[in-house]
């Protein structure tokens, strides 16, 4: 069973002002209101911490793509025997930041 638990707690008069404000504007109770205030910040940091893992993922590829990019020029240039000049217009051509 997925019961769900009553969780509660003080506002000093500054908040609960701002809680029985918004909570008038949604025709909702101060808890209603409260309980969707505190899904919304949860779910929030939720996604912050998704775009933070993401920012690092891509910061990992940009790294790994110019160590291709490195890797690629030397293996063309040393055991293909291919021009810097060629090589530099194919890697341009091939392994460009899209």
């Amino acid at each position: 069973m997925n019961e769900s638990k009553v969780i509660s707690f003080r506002l000093d008069p500054y908040f609960e002002e701002k809680l029985q404000a918004r909570a008038a504007l949604s025709n909702q109770s101060p808890g209603e209101t409260a309980r969707l205030i505190v899904r919304l910040a949860l779910e929030q940091e939720e996604s912050v911490e998704l775009l933070n893992r993401i920012e690092a993922l891509e910061r990992r590829i940009h790294v790994i793509h110019t160590d291709l990019v490195t890797i690629g020029r030397g293996l063309l240039v040393t055991i293909g025997n291919v021009p810097v000049t060629e090589v530099d217009k194919w890697v341009s051509e091939n392994l460009s930041h899209a």
